[in-house]
């Protein structure tokens, strides 16, 4: 049995899991999701992860010193600011992968 910290998305009608994912480190903001994504810092590491699939697109590891906890978490355009007692850091996003040929094709319901 894997040890660690789970995420899971669910959809609410009708009830059922999109999908879950380990992590090695707990959640301690709010995730921030996006059209596309859903951001989420998980001790030292703030993840960028698909919001159908779950995948990780990337992640970045933040630079706290030892003892530091991320306790606020915020998007503004194509920032992410991450901010804990005495220290706040700003990550750029990267831009979105450009869609998969079976999501162009894809018609519109």
């Amino acid at each position: 049995m894997p040890i660690g910290f789970g995420l899971a998305a669910f959809h609410v009608f009708p009830p059922r899991q999109f999908w879950s994912r380990q992590l090695p480190a707990a959640v301690t903001t709010t995730p921030i999701p996006t059209e596309r994504s859903l951001f989420v810092v998980a001790g030292r590491v703030l993840y960028r992860l698909d919001r159908k699939t779950g995948e990780a697109c990337w992640k970045k590891t933040l630079p706290l010193i030892e003892g530091e906890d991320v306790t606020g978490f915020a998007r503004a355009g194509d920032e992410l600011w991450a901010s804990g007692d005495g220290f706040l850091v700003r990550v750029r996003n990267q831009p979105d992968p450009a869609p998969k040929a079976a999501e162009k094709a894809e018609a519109p319901r």
